[in-house]
């Protein structure tokens, strides 16, 4: 354990010099911290309490601090501080909620000076000030943090986080007045310690318990926080909102973070359980560390450098009951045995492959990767100063999908219309098979029907009434459950031979199975049976195309097909026909052999009916009340387990929560958790946050079902002042009112209380609706467009006075004729924007181009002003609901002005519509504008506008018909006092425009928008 090393640091006229060492403790330790000069640390847990002496070749014990005959639950400590400006005064947090401070200057034995008993619970953490002698702050479990005066016997001020218990609380080095708190709901506050009655700023940092922090000392507004999820996150406190600046993604939870001094990207963390390494990250590179001391042989419970401007000794403690000093030179560097290679799929197959310059490059013979592109937009330009950009040069290639080969539309919708819930199991099976058939998966339709028939009776099974005449003599049939055309089916009289499964994805919607058709006799009024294909076929072993199996139709006749032998042991007597088939064995006999017995001697002829053609009949049902459901629940977890191999964790999913108990007790714990946290991640990737939070809902599983028991913190906003309400009741802090009034009744809502997330304003859930009942405005009359529900009457009815054209399977050569020139057209289902759509969410677009400048536009006729302004500014600040009164040189729009450099990592990534017009080059103008906001009437050249989120309303003029309007009211104010006055001869076309739909409209026509909801569109311009 012990490396030979030794470092001498000169520190300002002294000198640290030392090695790796350690020295046993004589019990587990829960916090250490180091005295100024770096000479001496304490080691505090439930039954230690000493101070050891750092020499140059060993750790030698000074004093030993529990003292007296009965132990005391006062020196059971779960964290120690020692002061930074008097190398007497400590702290110790108790575990029975005692905040102790102890003298070292006292000449007695006992060193206890201080004990503050306010706390109720547990004391988490103490942190005295940096530059403050008499300052002690203290977080418990109780959920308060305390701030105490030394030279008083009791607390000076009281923090309530309004949260769960506080994890850890550090002063801001650089601001004196500033504190941090984390709490266990995986929020971070900040506190002013002159305001005790609220928090300066508060936001969500992790996905669970936040159980560290730690102020950067070089950087003023760098904060390190680690949690149970695992992260190490850095932000930056120094801008309006907390920024997450680095991220770095540990192996278990984060228990202790430290910056490393001098390096200012530098951070140590310990884990709380599972790992017992301590690891140095540089938060550049996140995802190998720096390097790692591996002496440790239990968790690691305190972390400390030795000194704040030493970077070469860490300390630590640990409850394998050993002290150690780590040197930074004798650590393991996990980047020498990784891996140099990097392979990432992207959401939408896209393949990233990063790998060493020397690997890439072109050698001897050997041709470079194929399919390698290499985008510009994903090079960054290295700093010259920074460490790693010397140690290795790595080159990055890009595989991307065939246009159209690698669209998840089909993942999307599926999800979004599945039904796992709420109805009979029948109505599911046949609503999801349905769902399945319209989006082409045949296979997965199919399933979903073979689980219908299992586990629902067969008598709930709605089948066509087939009744023909067959066979000579016959007036009606016997119940059939299938039918296969004997002409394709005779290579497997004498062999095993089975259909091509690979045609069954592209068979109509045919219903395959069928208990109302009809059976085929002979010539003696014998039932003619499939002793083998039937059993294969109903286990789902056999598939064809529509020709090759059918269901009894003389338009199938084939008049060619020649007459079959069979033997006569497999054509039995007529019996009388019972609703019972034979048992399990009788099936499993008949499917494991495919060949007939009995000599030729005995063998009968079978004749086509009518002379055309000859068929096989399935006679045997697959499902009786004596035949359980348990029997094939074997074949069901095989099947789940096939698509969940393949991929298809959706199936795997949807089926084991539709049928709940009759498969889930046969597939273990693991698996199903594995299958769900799959199946979630892919649906929150597609932002698809609803059917995410349904799965977890009626997941069984413990580790799902508890994804949603986290605490989840919403903050409503004030309807007055717009500020969020995260202090007590509803009255806000900043304007002091009652948040919670009815804007229809305006008494306070004791209960439940709805509002709008666009204008903040809300009230009775009953008083809302039936407001709403008679108008698409706010009730307080802010002027808010409200997203109305069915039969409630709007400014204009969108669905009767839809006057424009919707197309879906217009050509180019239909375009042209029709409509190039004419008139505008809905075009849908021209483009898949999937993709698109995902990046262009709120949380993608703030990431990604929050900081980048854009030029906004006055919202009237001939956009007279332009500001620039910082993407993030907009969205937080301008993307709001459309004031009536406003005139359009008040109203900034976000339309058009895209620096296209700057955004091509986007643009790159839409589908424009397919048609153009000869002479013309087409040209993006990206926008996002709230609800109500739009363009009033004006006219360009042609082009496409597609809607990626929300609505919008065209209103179109033909270039002779100049429309009623000033060029500087807006859109919703012609609505509201111009268009009620229009004669229905002088009115406009007008549509609405829903997501994913295109508009086209030609040259030089007039026309003016209005965005129904807060929107996100781009016009493909023709020019």
């Amino acid at each position: 354990m012990e490396k030979m090393s030794r470092v001498t640091t000169a520190l300002g006229g002294s000198a640290l010099t030392g090695r790796t060492m350690h020295c046993h403790l004589d019990a587990p330790a829960n916090a250490i911290s180091v005295c100024r000069d770096a000479a001496q640390v304490v080691v505090a847990g439930r039954s230690i309490f000493k101070i050891y002496a750092i020499e140059e070749e060993q750790f030698v014990e000074k004093l030993n601090l529990r003292v007296g005959r009965k132990p005391s639950l006062n020196l059971s400590c779960a964290d120690v501080v020692w002061h930074q400006m008097d190398e007497n005064l400590l702290a110790t947090a108790a575990t029975n909620g005692v905040v102790v401070t102890w003298n070292l200057g006292r000449p007695s034995r006992n060193k206890q000076d201080q004990l503050f008993t306010e706390h109720k619970r547990t004391v988490n953490k103490v942190c005295f000030h940096p530059t403050e002698a008499h300052v002690l702050l203290s977080g418990s479990q109780d959920g308060f943090m305390k701030c105490f005066d030394l030279r008083r016997k009791d607390s000076v001020s009281t923090f309530s986080g309004q949260s769960e218990s506080v994890r850890d609380v550090q002063f801001s080095i650089r601001d004196y007045f500033t504190f941090a708190s984390t709490f266990e709901n995986g929020n971070v506050q900040l506190w002013d310690i002159r305001r005790p009655d609220r928090c300066e700023r508060m936001f969500t940092a992790h996905n669970g318990p936040v159980f560290c922090c730690d102020w950067h000392p070089e950087d003023r507004g760098w904060l390190a926080t680690g949690g149970r999820d695992k992260m190490v996150k850095v932000w930056d406190m120094t801008t309006h909102r907390a920024k997450e600046v680095h991220c770095v993604q540990t192996i278990a939870s984060v228990a202790r973070v430290k910056w490393r001094p001098e390096c200012r990207h530098h951070l140590a963390t310990c884990s709380m359980m599972v790992d017992h390494n301590i690891y140095v990250w540089d938060v550049r590179r996140p995802f190998v560390p720096a390097a790692m001391f591996e002496e440790h042989r239990d968790v690691t419970t305190g972390i400390a450098w030795r000194h704040p401007h030493d970077p070469s000794f860490l300390l630590s403690g640990s409850k394998d009951s050993t002290l150690c000093q780590h040197l930074f030179r004798d650590a393991s560097q996990p980047v020498e045995r990784a891996n140099p290679e990097g392979l990432c799929y992207g959401l939408f197959g896209d393949l990233a492959f990063a790998a060493k310059e020397s690997l890439v490059a072109t050698e001897s013979g050997r041709k470079p990767y194929a399919g390698d592109r290499r985008h510009i937009f994903f090079k960054r330009k290295l700093d010259p100063a920074e460490p790693f950009a010397g140690l290795a040069s790595s080159a990055l290639s890009v595989f991307e999908m065939e246009p159209g080969s690698g669209s998840m539309s089909w993942f999307v919708d599926t999800a979004e219309r599945y039904a796992l819930a709420g109805r009979p199991l029948a109505e599911l099976c046949d609503h999801n098979a349905k769902v399945a058939r319209e989006l082409g998966r045949n296979q997965v339709a199919q399933t979903w029907t073979m689980l219908r028939i299992i586990y629902c009776s067969p008598g709930l099974v709605p089948t066509p009434n087939l009744n023909h005449s067959v066979g000579k003599g016959s007036s009606c049939g016997l119940p059939l459950m299938n039918s296969f055309n004997l002409k394709d089916m005779a290579p497997g009289l004498g062999s095993e031979t089975r259909l091509d499964r690979s045609k069954g994805d592209t068979r109509s919607d045919t219903v395959l199975l069928d208990s109302s058709a009809t059976l085929i006799t002979n010539e003696d009024n014998e039932e003619t049976e499939g002793s083998d294909v039937p059993a294969d076929y109903l286990l789902g072993d056999v598939e064809g195309e529509e020709d090759e199996l059918y269901l009894l139709d003389p338009e199938h006749a084939h008049p060619e097909e020649p007459e079959y032998v069979l033997p006569q042991e497999a054509f039995p007597l007529r019996h009388e026909i019972v609703d019972t088939p034979p048992g399990p064995e009788h099936l499993q006999d008949k499917a494991d052999s495919p060949h007939v017995s009995g000599s030729e001697a005995d063998a009968a002829s079978l004749a086509p009916v009518d002379s055309s053609f000859s068929l096989i009949s399935v006679s045997h049902a697959l499902y009786d009340s004596r035949l359980p459901p348990d029997f094939f629940t074997a074949l069901v977890c095989d099947m789940l387990r096939f698509y969940a191999e393949q991929g298809d964790v959706q199936m795997a999913v949807s089926v084991l929560i539709v049928l709940g108990e009759r498969v889930r007790k046969d597939i273990d714990e693991q698996t199903q958790e594995h299958w769900y946290t799959s199946y979630i991640d892919l649906l929150q990737r597609f932002c698809l946050w609803n059917v995410s939070n349904e799965v977890v809902k009626l997941s069984t599983s413990r580790a799902i079902s508890c994804l949603n028991q986290a605490s989840t913190t919403l903050h409503v906003n004030c309807s007055h002042c717009k500020r969020p309400m995260s202090s007590r009741g509803w009255v806000c802090d900043r304007c002091h009112r009652c948040a919670s009034m009815c804007a229809v009744c305006h008494h306070v809502v004791k209960g439940l209380f709805v509002w709008c997330q666009g204008c903040s304003h809300g009230g009775h859930l009953q008083h809302i609706m039936k407001w709403l009942e008679g108008s698409s405005h706010c009730p307080a009359g802010c002027g808010h467009l409200q997203r109305r529900g069915p039969g409630a009457p709007a400014a204009v009815t969108e669905e009767q006075r839809c006057t424009v054209e919707r197309r879906t399977d217009l050509s180019y050569a239909a375009f042209v004729q029709h409509y190039a020139f004419s008139r505008p057209v809905i075009l849908q289902g021209l483009t898949d924007n999937s993709r698109f759509r995902a990046l262009c969410s709120r949380q993608r677009l703030l990431a990604s181009f929050g900081d980048s400048v854009v030029r906004l536009s006055t919202a009237n006729t001939y956009s007279y002003q332009k500001v620039d302004l910082p993407f993030q500014d907009y969205v937080e600040h301008l993307l709001h609901p459309q004031d009536p009164a406003s005139l359009g040189n008040d109203t900034l729009y976000f339309f058009g002005d895209n620096n296209f450099t700057e955004w091509a990592s986007l643009f790159r990534h839409y589908s424009p519509p397919p048609f153009g017009l000869l002479g013309t080059t087409p040209a993006y103008s990206f926008g996002i504008a709230g609800a109500g906001s739009g363009v009033p009437f004006h006219w360009h050249g042609p082009g496409f506008s597609e809607v990626i989120y929300g609505r919008k309303r065209w209103f179109l003029y033909p270039p002779e018909k100049t429309p009623e309007f000033h060029p500087n009211k807006t859109t919703l104010a012609w609505l509201r006092d111009t268009y009620p006055t229009l004669a229905p001869s002088a009115r406009p076309l007008e549509c609405t425009i829903q997501a994913g739909e295109v508009l086209y409209f030609p040259d030089r026509w007039w026309h003016a928008t209005l965005n129904l909801d807060t929107s996100v569109f781009i016009s493909t311009f023709l020019s």
